[in-house]
């Protein structure tokens, strides 16, 4: 009669634990994400900011993506762009006496695989301390649900408008340069795969890295 018993008690146990909730399911908070299986989400720090939280449904692995830092000397930052499916765009800034730097990229909630668009650092006296010299920033920029984006980038060094597109690895391909006046960022769309702008009153456009 004992081993009938424990068998019972094992098997009440494999249940309760298969009803345990997740991590990720317990994580609480205005979801940010449109997608029904990623939560996305704002949680105040203990540094006098906000982390943004996620992680994929049902039991995936609950990461910060980007947080926030009310510092005296440094301020840490960050925006929300976009999100589609399980991608994140987004834009991160460091502020503190000596630099002002910041980044935009893509990150996958899914997996924590991330790329970069765009870098852009200075320091106070106004050289840039990009990477070998060569910071830019995102005027515009969108991404689609199988990870890949289009960018109207501006280069530090020359003041050129650049569209580029990124594959969901981070693979870049320049599409098109010119003058602000010629580019303007607000003729960037996105459609699917493709990306369309203007240049010069003409729309150009160009299907984007796998």
């Amino acid at each position: 009669m004992v081993l009938p018993f424990a068998v019972a008690a094992l098997a009440g146990g494999g249940v309760s634990e298969a009803k345990r909730t997740s991590a990720c399911e317990r994580l609480r908070g205005a979801d940010l994400a449109p997608a029904r299986t990623i939560k996305l989400v704002r949680r105040v720090n203990a540094e006098r900011g906000t982390d943004l939280v996620g992680c994929e449904l049902p039991r995936g692995r609950v990461r910060i993506f980007a947080f926030g830092a009310g510092q005296e000397k440094a301020r840490r930052s960050y925006e929300l762009l976009q999100v589609a499916g399980a991608f994140v765009l987004l834009r991160s800034q460091y502020a503190s006496q000596l630099v002002n730097a910041g980044t935009v990229a893509v990150r996958n909630v899914r997996n924590a695989d991330s790329y970069e668009i765009a870098h852009l650092c200075a320091r106070a006296g106004g050289d840039d301390c990009g990477r070998a010299g060569r910071s830019s920033s995102v005027l515009r920029a969108f991404i689609n649900e199988r990870g890949q984006a289009v960018a109207a980038l501006i280069l530090a060094r020359s003041g050129a408008t650049t569209i580029s597109g990124f594959s969901p690895l981070g693979e870049r391909r320049d599409y098109d340069s010119g003058l602000p006046a010629d580019i303007p960022a607000s003729s960037l769309k996105i459609a699917g795969d493709r990306a369309s702008w203007s240049n010069g009153g003409r729309t150009y456009s160009a299907q984007l890295p796998e």
